[in-house]
């Protein structure tokens, strides 16, 4: 299993290095367009709207005492609708919602009990815990269209 701390230490070093883009970006480089057609902006917004999700479904499988499913969701049937609506988000709006939802995120993670992890990691999936997988992946994208660019 998973050891929190190393977990907690993970997700800081991401959240570390989301904040650093976002504080780095001009409001231009918002609009980049990346590989897979999303702009750096939709990209960040996804970014927070999955940590957002992850956070809401840790509270509730906290709040229910660790009962209940992970609920799996298809990505992408979420994502597609998601980019559309995240395109209409200023960048200055992107940049707080991105900061929150991370700051947000891993404080639940670091608030579990390892005994909480470890149930929780036979429930459901190591992503809604690691969120550094996840921003990971879409901060070597942007980083490496930046660089390119």
């Amino acid at each position: 299993m998973a050891e929190l701390k190393s977990i907690i230490e993970e997700n800081a070093r991401e959240r570390e290095r989301l904040v650093s883009l976002l504080n780095a970006l001009r409001e231009s480089d918002y609009a980049r367009v990346l590989p897979n057609g999303w702009t750096i902006g939709v990209a960040l917004a996804h970014i927070a709207f999955w940590d957002l999700r992850a956070a809401r479904l840790l509270e509730k499988w906290i709040q229910e005492g660790g009962q209940g499913p992970v609920l799996p969701l298809d990505a992408d049937v979420v994502n597609a609708p998601l980019a559309v609506l995240s395109a209409a988000i200023p960048p200055k709006n992107i940049q707080k919602l991105a900061a929150e939802a991370a700051e947000k995120a891993d404080g639940l993670v670091a608030g579990m009990t390892q005994a909480q992890v470890d149930e929780f990691l036979k429930a459901g999936s190591e992503r809604f815990l690691l969120r550094a997988l996840h921003r990971g992946e879409h901060l070597d994208k942007i980083e490496k269209a930046l660089v390119n660019d």
